[in-house]
């Protein structure tokens, strides 16, 4: 055996025999996790991450290999055999990084407050630690937002995203809306050259942070989150609110349970909102303030009818299939797109509610056209995990190649 040869077999056995402790103190490797409010609760392997709070409202069941039963070792999608388009894990954001057993987040925070050594890092452990241990009667949240605006100059995307969330759960969850909104309100330190995005990214991420609080707060109504955002909206500080706008856009079209298992099932196709009594008229207003000009990839306008309120109306987003249909340039572009596992779930849903109401060409067409782009998409999402497990090697084995001797 070459000693490049023995340098990566002892890599890879140093790697494989890391202990449970070395992973800190994940909650999911304790099989524990925070539901859509900060509540602590278990997670199961296949849990549902809509109920945990994932914006996309989808869980993806991961298994080894393929559905022939060959081990891959790849995360696959059950139901198609395929490794989906990794996204962002709602729940592991708040299980990473906390404090070590048994230190009090709150007390750690005053302590170092006090003597002037508290950093974003620390302060974000010590906020996703109390909101582990439902800690939201000490006021932590307020605190914590008066440091940040006193001791930092601004709000920097996206390294304080986690810190600002945590932040707003905690000022909403303790009754400092209002406190929440003086944030907002608050004059930019930035230059005045700095395009409005750029210099108000502060107000626009705390919006969709107190618009997801308010969903998740809710039983069975987005009203909450949708004032939020009208208020946002005519606010007359310069908000920027394209960020809420794809945010509620999500929560409306978030399905209570995931697709069933049995696709040859009509009923099992169709997907039940999360908060069905969201009210007609604010879900109305919402979808007259998308700009039509900038809503054109995969556009909102014709997802949202497939989920109102009263009435779900499947015929807006058949007639845009069509024109994507007629146009394999645009098919080809929506394939790269992580959005599209969402798509191809909300275009079963149109075909099911179509198939309901007694259109069965349409919801053939409908059903042919989303086995077309499930089928290409295959060949794009191979390619993806290629690259990224080339990265993952180069990453690894970089420095390997960099010695000064060969084999």
């Amino acid at each position: 055996m070459s000693l490049r040869a023995g340098l990566r077999q002892a890599l890879r056995i140093s790697q494989s025999q890391k202990s449970p402790s070395s992973l800190g103190n994940s909650g999911l490797f304790n099989g524990k996790g925070l539901n859509s409010t900060g509540h602590a609760c278990v997670i199961s392997r296949s849990f549902n991450k809509a109920a945990a709070g994932d914006t996309d409202g989808r869980s993806v069941h991961k298994v080894r290999g393929k559905t022939t039963g060959k081990g891959t070792g790849k995360a696959t999608d059950k139901s198609k055999g395929r490794p989906p388009f990794e996204h962002v894990d709602y729940v592991s954001r708040f299980t990473k990084g906390l404090l070590p057993d048994g230190q009090d987040p709150v007390k750690t925070f005053k302590a170092h407050l006090k003597d002037g050594t508290l950093t974003k890092s620390l302060a974000t452990s010590c906020l996703k630690t109390a909101i582990r241990q439902e800690r939201f009667d000490d006021r932590l949240g307020e605190a914590a937002m008066t440091w940040f605006w006193n001791e930092h100059d601004n709000y920097k995307f996206p390294d304080d995203t986690d810190m600002l969330d945590c932040m707003v759960r905690f000022l909403y969850r303790e009754g400092k809306e209002d406190r929440i909104w003086q944030w907002i309100e608050k004059k930019s330190r930035k230059r005045e050259n700095v395009g409005p995005t750029d210099r108000f990214a502060w107000r626009a991420d705390t919006v969709r942070f107190l618009i997801t609080a308010k969903a998740f707060a809710s039983e069975d109504s987005l009203d909450s989150a949708l004032e939020t955002f009208f208020r946002a909206k005519s606010s007359t500080y310069s908000i920027p609110v394209a960020p809420a706008i794809v945010q509620v856009a999500k929560l409306l079209m978030m399905p209570a349970t995931r697709l069933s298992d049995q696709p040859s099932d009509v009923e099992f196709k169709i997907e039940r909102p999360r908060w069905p009594n969201t009210s007609l008229e604010l879900w109305e207003k919402f979808l007259k303030n998308i700009d039509a000009k900038r809503d054109v990839s995969e556009p909102f306008r014709v997802q949202l009818p497939l989920y109102k309120p009263d009435r779900p109306d499947p015929f807006p987003f058949l007639k845009y299939s069509r024109h994507l249909a007629s146009h394999p340039s645009l098919v080809q572009k929506m394939l790269k797109r992580q959005s599209l596992v969402p798509w191809l779930a909300r275009s079963r849903h149109a075909e099911a509610l179509l198939r309901q109401e007694g259109h069965h060409e349409d919801a053939k067409f409908l059903e042919e056209f989303t086995q077309e782009l499930d089928t290409k998409s295959e060949e794009v999402r191979e390619k993806y995990y290629m690259r990224r497990e080339g990265r993952r090697k180069k990453a690894e084995f970089g420095d390997l190649n960099d010695l000064p001797f060969k084999h």
